[in-house]
This record gives structure tokens, C-alpha cells and sequence, in this order.
């Protein structure tokens, strides 16, 4: 399959990137402008034109099974400085470099493949690279936080469709991570044990919002799912991030997240794949002790029906208040009944 640049977003007078502090919500907002420059792809029977991330194409090219390489749309880089005519911090308004690291992380070299179609064998082997890109990312004194994701899906905003996922490492901990972590904190304080802990536990007593599960994970919607067809999967062993998992857990590791996978796209008979959001929640990497977290991976479906997508409205967007139209109880059930490939 090949495709062809339909549209390139206007230049921005803003070069590179940085960051501006908002005084209100007191996070910091990346400001990549030069992103709007990067290349919207659709398919095309041109075949001048190729896809950068298959093997015919300079990204692609070598020998390999999954691969990680520098994002050239960058929000974050590792050298990045203020240009000169950025304005100058003042009372209300702060700015600074967006320095940080951006990769790309392909999947496979096959362009018409999805992560629930991929060997075991091979999503273990991506497993495997994204430990590595944490341990190896996470030893720069300027990243504080690595997040290994997944956007999939035109609806969602993907510029490419060759399988892959991305890292960044952020300068700090975004806020979002940072308050699961100040909850989990709380509770640990409170009762001396794991949050995570204790939601799988409770999950597990209770069975009914529970998807699929093996010997080392459990994937299941969490009571509190803020998206449709939300689903969470917890490893049942109490470790912070994916370098402390054994060679056994890697592998079952990539056997449950097929096995989600493959029945969110099994979901609807009429959607070729299931767009989601996926997002992997690991230790942060700013040398502070977390006896209290959990990794944990979140899969955000950005559906609400077969034919309808599930939008951030007003009040989830504005107020930061989740309305979610389906019980998580009702998805679960739906999603045991579908059979994947391990069923």
C-alpha cells in the first residue's frame, strides 16, 4: 500500500518549540508550531510516493523486527534553546526550552499490520524495546518521566498509518501522571498498602468487570472508566516499570495485550481496528522513591458505538468532569464474549 502527501499545514512564523507556563492551572503547554508542518499521508495509487516507515523508505530501511528512531516533528529534543525573540519572562508569563526527547517507535516492517495481528514472539520482541527505550532514556539527568504510547486512527489525529507507537521524555512529570501518583501516595500513606493493589484485588473478587487475564496480568474496566470502552491491564505482581519484569512476564505480557487488542477490534464487525489511545504508565525517572506506584497500561477506545466517536465534550474538556454512557460493568461483559486468538 502506498500513499501520497495530500497536505502540509501552513509554516509557522514560531520556530522550534518551547515551553509556556498557563498561571492558572500551573502545568506547563508545549508549544510546537513546526509540528503543523508535518506531512498528512492518504492512500494513493501514485507509487512515486511511499510510506517513510516501510522498508523501501530511508526510516524503514535495515534489518529488522521493531525499531525506534528520532521523531523528526519533534516537540521535544534533547539540545533545544530559546530563540532570541522569544519574549522574556515577565510576572504572568514564563517560557522555556522544550528540551526533552521524542522517538518514533515502529512495530513491524509490514505496513497493513495492526498490534493484534503481530506474532507473540514479536510483541514480546516490542515489549523488549520499549524496557529498553525506558532504561536507556530514563539515565538522562534532564528526564524526569518516560511515556511510551500509542495514537491509532485517522479519527484520532494520526498523520502516518505504518504501525508504531512513540516515546517522550518529558523535562518533568506531566500532571496528569502526577496526580494518579499523589492519589496512590495518599492511600499508601493511609493504609500502607498499594492503590493498584487494591483495585486488583478488588477486581479480581469481584470477576464482573474483569476482560481477559493470565498467570502474570489481568486487563479489565476500571469502575471509574471515564471512556466508553476504557480498559485498563495491571501485571499481578507489584513492579514500577518494565525493566523488573522477567523474560516469562514479557511474554505474557504481549499474549494479554493481543488478546485486548484483538477484541477491541472485534468489537464492531463494521470498523476495520478499534482507534484508541493506549498509554503506558511507568516509574518516573527523576531518582525519587515510588514504593507506592504500579506500572499500569491504559487503552482509551475513541468510540461509543459503531458509529459514533467518543469526543472530550464541554464538560469533560472545560470542567475536567468525565460523563461515560456506557457501564463499565456492560463493556466488560461484552468484551469476554468476544474471542481473540488465545480465547
Amino acid at each position: 500500500m502506498h500513499f501520497g502527501i495530500v497536505e502540509l499545514m501552513p509554516e509557522s512564523e514560531t520556530r522550534g518549540s518551547e515551553m509556556r507556563w498557563d498561571p492558572f492551572l500551573r502545568e506547563w503547554v508545549v508549544i510546537a508550531a513546526h509540528r503543523g508542518a508535518r506531512p498528512v499521508l492518504a492512500e494513493k495509487a501514485d507509487k512515486s510516493y511511499r510510506c517513510p516507515f516501510c522498508p523501501d523508505a530511508p526510516e524503514g530501511q535495515g534489518d529488522w523486527v521493531v525499531k525506534h528512531t528520532n521523531n523528526k516533528f519533534a516537540a521535544m529534543t534533547p539540545e533545544a534553546t530559546l530563540s532570541p525573540e522569544i519574549l522574556q519572562d515577565t510576572l504572568i508569563f514564563k517560557v522555556k526550552a522544550s528540551v526533552g526527547v521524542n522517538e518514533v517507535i515502529l512495530y513491524t516492517r509490514e505496513h497493513n499490520q495492526q498490534l493484534g495481528s503481530l506474532s507473540l514472539d514479536h510483541i514480546t520482541q516490542l515489549v523488549q524495546l520499549w524496557a529498553d527505550r525506558y532504561a536507556e532514556i530514563g539515565k538522562l539527568d534532564v528526564i524526569k518521566s518516560v511515556f511510551i504510547f500509542e495514537n491509532r486512527g485517522t479519527i484520532i489525529g494520526v498523520s502516518l498509518s505504518h504501525p508504531h507507537g512513540q516515546l517522550y521524555g518529558f523535562p518533568f512529570i506531566p500532571p496528569r501522571f502526577q496526580r494518579q501518583l499523589d492519589g496512590a501516595q495518599v492511600f499508601h500513606e493511609e493504609h500502607s498498602r498499594c492503590l493498584y493493589c487494591e483495585v486488583l484485588a478488588n477486581e479480581l473478587k469481584i470477576q464482573r468487570r474483569i476482560v481477559c487475564e493470565n498467570e502474570d496480568f489481568v486487563a479489565f474496566c476500571p469502575p471509574y472508566a471515564k471512556w466508553d470502552y476504557e480498559t485498563h491491564i495491571y501485571p499481578r505482581r507489584h513492579i514500577p516499570s518494565l525493566f523488573f519484569m522477567t523474560l516469562e512476564e514479557r511474554h505474557n505480557y504481549a499474549a494479554i495485550i493481543k488478546q485486548l487488542v484483538q477484541k477491541l477490534d472485534r468489537f464492531h464487525p463494521n470498523l476495520e481496528f478499534m482507534p484508541y489511545t493506549m498509554g503506558l504508565y511507568q516509574q518516573p525517572t527523576d531518582g525519587g522513591q515510588y514504593p507506592y506506584f504500579h506500572l499500569n497500561m491504559q487503552f482509551y477506545p475513541a468510540m461509543r458505538g459503531a458509529n459514533q466517536q467518543k469526543f472530550a465534550g464541554s464538560v469533560e474538556s472545560h470542567m475536567g468532569t468525565w460523563i461515560n454512557s456506557s457501564a463499565p460493568e456492560d463493556v466488560a461483559r461484552m468484551l469476554r464474549g468476544i474471542k481473540s486468538d488465545l480465547d
